[in-house]
């Protein structure tokens, strides 16, 4: 009896542990020879080190430029650099994370060919699957496809504008996934913030009726359920916008702009919406801030990035319990990790990335 219930305990904990198992995904561009564009996959482990997925990196073709996942079941890449087949989804192994390239959807069979050389950029997936949010940066436009579940085709259901001449940069999720925020215009004066109302039964986009507001020099949003972030930065100036975000979507200032004295690339917020991470140049050194998100956030340490070359951090992220924080160095085309709470190396960091990483995404495997 006792062999029989320790057999079921352990059962239990593997279970657990599978049900925990997290990967980070790497959006990895072209090779010195102009050719190639992969994703490198990672099995973060308890400690934090980066244990390689059986048969990564896969395949992407060329510049994935985003990725994004449903609810860990599926992987969505937008590929710009593609006249045709330039979405693509990989089913993920749910006990190791491996990509399943052999069954991954090009769309080929869904009208995503009526938009041709439309140059899709960032891209969202609901959590239910049922549809697919498309920023194309050549029309100005935000397109909104319905999936079809078993054959992930996509059929064009609607579609959202920008301004004329504004093309869409990044999206993110409001609270609940009812709405969705996008910036245009990386980094330049005439950048706008839509805030985008969404209907969860079919999927159409609505602007709010105090969409687009103006705001210059966006190079990164990120939101959690309660806020928006907004990082902005020119030549003279660098800050953080923080709004609060009302149950209908309507953005307030929280407070003063947080002051950034040096010249900032990325940031990440943990899943619980308490922290933040932001990665900033000054001088040639690079260094990584961490801020507790009271009210106002408060600077809790930093530390500076040791590399080879002038780091170069493209992208950041938390994984799924706060505990890791990992940067993508384009420069030298590594993966590095940080104790998210003490700011210090993880074990065997830096790894070594394929080419030009520059897209990071913790995905946890349901």
């Amino acid at each position: 009896m006792r062999r029989v219930v320790a057999f079921l305990l352990l059962a239990c904990l593997a279970a657990l542990a599978k049900n925990n198992l997290q990967i980070l995904y790497i959006a990895n561009g072209m090779n010195r020879g102009g050719k190639g564009g992969a994703i490198t996959a990672y099995q973060i482990d308890s400690d934090g080190k980066l244990t390689p997925v059986i048969g990564s990196p896969f395949d992407a073709g060329l510049i994935p430029y985003n990725l994004t996942t449903d609810d860990g079941h599926r992987l969505y890449l937008a590929n710009p650099e593609l006249d045709d087949n330039n979405l693509r989804v990989y089913p993920v192994r749910p006990d190791t994370g491996r990509l399943e390239t052999e069954h991954a959807s090009t769309f080929e069979t869904s009208n995503y060919e009526g938009e041709r050389n439309c140059c899709p950029g960032p891209m969202l997936v609901d959590k239910s699957g049922r549809f697919a949010y498309v920023g194309n940066t050549d029309a100005n436009t935000i397109s909104v496809y319905e999936i079809t579940p078993g054959s992930l085709a996509l059929t064009q259901a609607s579609k959202a504008s920008t301004r004329p001449g504004h093309f869409p940069v990044a999206l993110a999720w409001g609270p609940k996934q009812e709405s969705i925020f996008a910036f245009t215009d990386t980094g330049l004066d005439v950048s706008l913030l839509h805030i985008y109302r969404r209907d969860v039964q079919n999927g159409s986009l609505k602007d709010a009726p105090y969409s687009p507001m103006n705001i210059p020099n966006i190079i990164q949003i990120a939101a959690t359920d309660k806020q928006l972030f907004v990082l902005t930065t020119d030549p003279h100036n660098s800050q953080l916008l923080i709004y609060d975000v009302s149950s209908d979507a309507k953005l307030s200032p929280s407070g003063m702009p947080m002051q950034i004295t040096q010249k900032p690339s990325a940031f990440a917020l943990d899943g619980a919406g308490k922290t933040l991470a932001l990665a900033a140049t000054q001088g040639g050194t690079s260094r990584v801030f961490l801020y507790s998100l009271g009210d106002p956030p408060s600077l809790q340490r930093s530390t500076k990035l040791v590399c080879t070359k002038p780091c170069s951090v493209t992208s950041m992220t938390f994984d799924a319990t706060g505990n890791f924080l990992y940067l993508s160095d384009t420069a030298n085309e590594t993966i590095s990790g940080l104790d998210a709470s003490r700011l210090t190396d993880l074990p065997g960091s830096p790894w070594k990335s394929s080419f030009q990483p520059h897209s990071l995404l913790t995905v946890q495997l349901r």
